[in-house]
């Protein structure tokens, strides 16, 4: 499971101590793997509503009906 990292320390270039670097390495995996609706349902999305978006929702695509 990805637990909160600090993204401040990430940004400004400040020493990350291994267990946040372990964590930072495991958020770039999910980014490899991860297709569009999980990176929206468990990324994006939470990122948005701790930004301070409130009316953040998730409609998704329809699928299409393969003949």
């Amino acid at each position: 499971m990805i637990k909160k990292i600090n993204l401040m320390k990430l940004q400004k270039g400040v020493y990350i101590e291994k267990e946040e670097r372990l964590q930072k390495e495991e958020i770039f995996s999910f980014f490899e793997i991860a297709s569009e609706e999980d990176f929206t349902q468990l990324f994006f999305a939470p990122l948005a509503k701790a930004m301070g978006f409130e009316n953040v929702k998730i409609k998704g695509h329809k699928k299409e009906k393969s003949s």
